[in-house]
Parts: C-alpha cells; sequence; structure tokens
C-alpha cells in the first residue's frame, strides 16, 4: 500500500499535476478587532494598546503594512511592522494615542494589508476635560478678575486689565491689573546714584545702579578706588591727562610712544623700531633701515642695470658698460659707439649671421608638403606676414605657394596664375600679385584682377582695369587700393589709387636720369620696398638702386657699371638687381641676383651681407661663405629676419643674425 502512494505522488510530480500539494492561500488575523485604548486628560500620559496579527495560513505573509485609513486629528500612531510573516507566526503592534484639547471622544480605523485579505481594525481613545467647578472659580479677594468658565476644557477667567490693585510690594509703582488677571507693578528703578567724589585724598569713591530696599528707598553702596598719585577734584589724579607723545626722538623710534606717569607731569617713552624703513642721507644708497641700535643703515646702490644698447644708425651702435657709478642718487653708465662691421640691428651689433633652408629640396617641379621634401620652379619674389608664414611667388608653377609650420601648400585661389612675378601683402589679408599685364588680388579663395588688361604690352594710363602694363610687373601695397607698381617691361613706376592708374616716376624712355619723378628715367626696374615712405627700386639694367620720394628720384648707390664692388654707395657695383628690403634700421638689403649674394647698403657704404659674391651654388652656415644661385628676393621682418627666394636653387632661404653673447 505504502508503494502504491509513492507511485501515485511521483506520477503526479512527473506529469506536472502539482495542485494537489498546495497549502493553500495566506490567510492572516488580528486580535482584537475593536481597540479601546481608554482615557486621558491632555498633556497626560499617552493611551497605549496592543493588536496581535497571526500568519493562520500554511503559506508565508508577506508585503505586509499598517497604516491609518481614518485617524482622527493624526493623534494615534502605531509602530512599524515586519515586511514578512512566515505561517504560523505572530507579531504584537502597540499603538498609541495623545491626548489633546479640546476633549472628545477619538475614534481611528487601522488597515492592515498584505498578500493576505486586508484586515480593520476599529481603534478608539478619550480626551478627558481638566476643566470643572472646583478648579475653575473667581477668588473672592482677588481685585483682577470678574467671573471664571469652562471653555473648551480651559478655564478662562475675565481679567479686569487696568484696574488699580496693590501688590503689596513696596519696591514697585503704579500696580494695575494685567491681561492675565494679575496685579502688577512696574519696578522701582535705582538708576541715579550719587556723583563720583573723593572718598579721601588717596581714594575715589564711584557709584553704580542701586536696589530697592523693603521699604521701598534706593540704596547705592560706594565702590572705592585707591588713586596712586592721589584724589583730586573727585577723580584720581593722571600725570599724563593732556600729554600726547608724537614726536619721536629718532625716524628709528615708533611714532607714537607711551606717557608713563610720574609726579608732577608724566613722560614719554618710544621703543625702537627695527627693520621700519628710514632715509640716511645718502642718495646713492638703497633699502635704508633701522637696525637694533636705531641707527639708520643703507645697503649701497649697485649700477648694474644699464640702459640696452642702441643702433645710432645703420652701422652703429650706442652701448654701455655693464657696471656704474652712483652719482647723486643716479646710476651713470660710461657709453661708448661701436662701429658695426655687419650690421646694428635690434639695438647692437651682430657679429655674425648663419643662412639655413626654409624650404626647397632643389629639384626643379611641383611638390606640395614637408617643406625640406617641396619643389618650386623659379621662385621669384616673397613675402612675410605677422605670424611668419611666408608666401612665395613661384613664377616656373604659374602659382603663389605657402609655407606654415614646415609645410608647403598652395592657397585657394593662388594657381593658374598668368604670368606671375611679384607678391605682396595688402595690409587686409589679401595677396597682391604682379602678373602679366597687371595686378591681381587673391582673397578668401577667389582671384580678382585689380588693374591691368592683363594683356602685357605699352603702358597706359586711366580706369584701373583698361590700363596697360607690362609682361614683368612687380607690386607693393600699402592697402587694396593704393598699391606701387615697378612696370620693368615699360621702365616706369606706376600708382593704383581709387580705381585709377597714373605713372608715378619714369618718362618709359631707357636711361639713367635722377630728378623730378615724371622726368626720371629707369632701365628695368624690379621689386619695391617702402623707406619711411620713400620707395627704394633696385633698377636692374643700370645696376643701381633708386629711391623715390613723392616728388623726386635719386640713386642710393651704384655708379651704373655691371659688377662686383663693395665701399662708398657711388663707387659701388652691382650686377642685375633683381629686389630689395628695408631693416629697422632703414639699412638696405638688395637682391644682387648676377653676383648671386646678397648685399647691404647703410647710409655710407656697400658690403657683401651674405653669399660669396660671383661665386654660384648652394651651401648653408656661415653667411660669408654661405652660396646663392641668382637670388630674386629679399624679404626683411620687422624682427630683423631675411628670407630670401634663391631663384636658380628653387629654395627659400633664412639668414639669422647675431650679436656677442
Amino acid at each position: 500500500m505504502q508503494r502504491a502512494w509513492l507511485f501515485l505522488i511521483f506520477c503526479l510530480l512527473s506529469c506536472g499535476r502539482t495542485g494537489l500539494l498546495d497549502f493553500g492561500s495566506p490567510k492572516l488575523s488580528a486580535a482584537p478587532r475593536e481597540l479601546d485604548l481608554g482615557e486621558g486628560f491632555p498633556a497626560g500620559p499617552l493611551l497605549t494598546g496592543e493588536v496581535t496579527l497571526t500568519s493562520v495560513g500554511r503559506v508565508d505573509v508577506s508585503a505586509l503594512r499598517a497604516e491609518w485609513q481614518q485617524a482622527s486629528r493624526g493623534l494615534f500612531t502605531v509602530e512599524a511592522v515586519p515586511a514578512t510573516l512566515k505561517w504560523d507566526q505572530s507579531v504584537t503592534l502597540k499603538v498609541t494615542y495623545q491626548p489633546t484639547l479640546p476633549p472628545r471622544d477619538d475614534v481611528a480605523q487601522l488597515l492592515v494589508t498584505s498578500n493576505a485579505l486586508p484586515i480593520t481594525i476599529a481603534v478608539r481613545a478619550r480626551t478627558l476635560d481638566p476643566c470643572n467647578a472646583g478648579n475653575c472659580k473667581v477668588d473672592g479677594n482677588s481685585p483682577c478678575v470678574s467671573d471664571a468658565r469652562c471653555v473648551a476644557g480651559v478655564c478662562v477667567k475675565t481679567p479686569r486689565t487696568g484696574a488699580a490693585c496693590t501688590d503689596d510690594n513696596a519696591c514697585t509703582l503704579n500696580d494695575a491689573c494685567d491681561a492675565q488677571g494679575e496685579c502688577v507693578g512696574q519696578p522701582v528703578v535705582c538708576d541715579m546714584p550719587p556723583a563720583t567724589v573723593c572718598f579721601d585724598a588717596n581714594r575715589l569713591a564711584t557709584y553704580s545702579t542701586g536696589s530697592c530696599t523693603p521699604q521701598g528707598q534706593c540704596l547705592y553702596e560706594p565702590m572705592l578706588t585707591t588713586c596712586p598719585f592721589g584724589c583730586r577734584d573727585n577723580r584720581c589724579f593722571d600725570p599724563c591727562a593732556g600729554v600726547t607723545c608724537n614726536t619721536p626722538p629718532s625716524q628709528c623710534h615708533e611714532m607714537m610712544g607711551e606717557c608713563v606717569p610720574q609726579l608732577p607731569v608724566g613722560t614719554c617713552r618710544y621703543d625702537l623700531e627695527p627693520g621700519k624703513a628710514c632715509t640716511d642721507g645718502n642718495s646713492c644708497s638703497v633699502q635704508d633701515t633701522c637696525n637694533e641700535q636705531g641707527a639708520c643703515v643703507g645697503q649701497p646702490m649697485v649700477c648694474n642695470r644699464p640702459p640696452g644698447p642702441r643702433c645710432v644708425d645703420e652701422d652703429h651702435s650706442e652701448v654701455y658698460e655693464p657696471m656704474g657709478v652712483c652719482v647723486a642718487g643716479t646710476c651713470n653708465y660710461t657709453q661708448r659707439t661701436d662701429f658695426c662691421d655687419i650690421a646694428c640691428l635690434r639695438g647692437q651689433c651682430m657679429v655674425g649671421c648663419n643662412v639655413s633652408l626654409v624650404a626647397g629640396s632643389g629639384v626643379d617641379g611641383f611638390r606640395e608638403g614637408a617643406a625640406a621634401q617641396a619643389r618650386f620652379s623659379t621662385p621669384y619674389g616673397l613675402a612675410v606676414d605677422s605670424n611668419n608664414d611666408i608666401y612665395v611667388n613661384d613664377t616656373g608653377n604659374g602659382a603663389v605657394r605657402l609655407i606654415r609650420n614646415g609645410q608647403v601648400s598652395t592657397p585657394a585661389g593662388a594657381s593658374n596664375l598668368p604670368g606671375p612675378h611679384d607678391v605682396a601683402l595688402d595690409g587686409a589679408g589679401g595677396l597682391l600679385v604682379g602678373a602679366q599685364g597687371g595686378v591681381i588680388r587673391i582673397a578668401n579663395g577667389m582671384q580678382q584682377r585689380i588693374a591691368g588688361n592683363g594683356v602685357g604690352g605699352p603702358a597706359v594710363d586711366g580706369p584701373a582695369l583698361s590700363a596697360g602694363f607690362g609682361k614683368e610687373v612687380s607690386v607693393l601695397g600699402s592697402s587694396a587700393d593704393t598699391v606701387y607698381v615697378a612696370d620693368a617691361d615699360n621702365h616706369s613706376i606706376r600708382l593704383l589709387h581709387n580705381g585709377q592708374v597714373t605713372t608715378f616716376a619714369g618718362t618709359g624712355a631707357v636711361g639713367w636720369v635722377d630728378g623730378p619723378n615724371l622726368s626720371a628715367q629707369f632701365s628695368h626696374p624690379h621689386e619695391l620696398a617702402f623707406l619711411g615712405n620713400d620707395l627704394i627700386v633696385p633698377d636692374a639694367l643700370t645696376n643701381t638702386i633708386r629711391r623715390l620720394s613723392s616728388t623726386t628720384t635719386t640713386t642710393v648707390a651704384g655708379d651704373g657699371t655691371p659688377g662686383m664692388l663693395n665701399g662708398p654707395l657711388a663707387q659701388a657695383r652691382f650686377n642685375t638687381p633683381l629686389d630689395v628690403g628695408v631693416d629697422p634700421q632703414g639699412a638696405i638689403y638688395v637682391a644682387d641676383s648676377g653676383n648671386s649674394c646678397i648685399r647691404r647698403i647703410s647710409s655710407t657704404r656697400v658690403t657683401t651681407f651674405a653669399g660669396v659674391c660671383g661665386a654660384s651654388g648652394y651651401q648653408e652656415g656661415n653667411a660669408s661663405q654661405a652660396r646663392f644661385s641668382d637670388p630674386a628676393g629679399v624679404f626683411v621682418t620687422r624682427g630683423a629676419v631675411f628670407f630670401i627666394s634663391d631663384m636658380q636653387n628653387n629654395r627659400v632661404r633664412r639668414i639669422d643674425c647675431f650679436a656677442a653673447p
């Protein structure tokens, strides 16, 4: 038989029919279902009771909660219940009630919820009235209450506010009934003590607020103070009264002193103030300070900050000895004027210059990318902006190239240029390009012809876009609408201004004639530079460097004979100079293309600045030993750094000069 039952249970489990083993639903009981907490007086002890919850089924009771479904005035509380009751387990909940006025019966409904059926428990409690005829009556001897009655459990008495009464206290005044029915008087204030007086020759008597006696009289007790220097005129005598200590014996004492009382008059005492700033009377001492002994001592002025060197002119530097001498508080430095063999730049004589590669592999062609591997084709004029971005007129490639951060690229709009010869900055973020037959402006990736008909022919003045220019055009702009043009083929200097082209200098005839600008003669003038408000122009085929003011053309250097000769300006010789740059001191640097070197012109002499004149080639390093091959462009930055377009080497070079350490 036992085996049969086991077999039946096994079949039920294996067939998924477990309903026969179900223990039923969760069940919860509560006792009592009605709870009376009793009665109590307001502000008395809490009324308490208990409710017991029991899990009476064979399944655990879960999600158990007890909360007030209805609770009068919120005076009922119940402690927290556990979340789960296992079957046949109980929990007792403490229920409390706080009796509070007004007196009344209070009821509440405690709702117990869980996964079993909800249970409601009725809870009742009462607040008793503490007020009765025995404890709420008028004292027949009280003049301040007219009647008494119970109101909502409180004894309310009607005060005779303001009625005269007597509180039997001699130390009060103006006794009267207050709003609580009490007889209250105003305390007698003893705040008129006797004046301070000399109790005797050496003691001072002072009085403070007094006290009221049972008889209603004010009593003031004296406080006696012994006066070290005697009592006079009803106060302790002070020998320092009227003594001001503000005249120290020296600048090394504290400004304000302390009076030391003594008879007949107090004396002033001043402390020394070590470390205080002072003046020792010697203008050649500094950091004057009071020492521990009260003496003002300074440190000798050290004159080791001479004025910086400055360029007196292009070839001389004014320098000062590193140590000077103090005279009457001022450092005087011995100065001298040094002659600069190379140049005066940044205030100092340069003792050497180095030539380095900026960009270009030396192979004729077109390649972008890393500067040292880039390729150019006959680079001519160039310009450098304030960010040290270099713009190169790449003549053979018909483009303007950009060298920036060691990379070579072609800016948008700067390719497919017709016979570009020169590039300049227009001061408004654009580029000016001297191209065949006119001037092109590149800005925002766009090309715009701003002067010339683009043909390349005879010089024709007039409206900008119908004006005539030759094929080799160099430009220099003070703005996008004020451009000076070296018109090499037409042997003249032209001006674009306000949409009109005029001849600024030159008759158009080949020659070498100075004088009024419009009577001057040039022979293939090339790229230009500003020297102040004047123009500097290399006149390639007269082998001279010319200067143009607003009215007059003069020769700066060169005797007109092609060759290579340094020395005085008028005897110097150049060989096809193609470009010029001007340093901050006003010296002129010449791309002496035919001599394959860079020449320098000061106000008195012509020298070789970089390269070995007459020996073309390619070599970096010391400027005096470097080699160039037909340099065609030179640009000098405001910081006196030199950039050279080395035409036949298809490279861009840089020259940096340095002073003695």
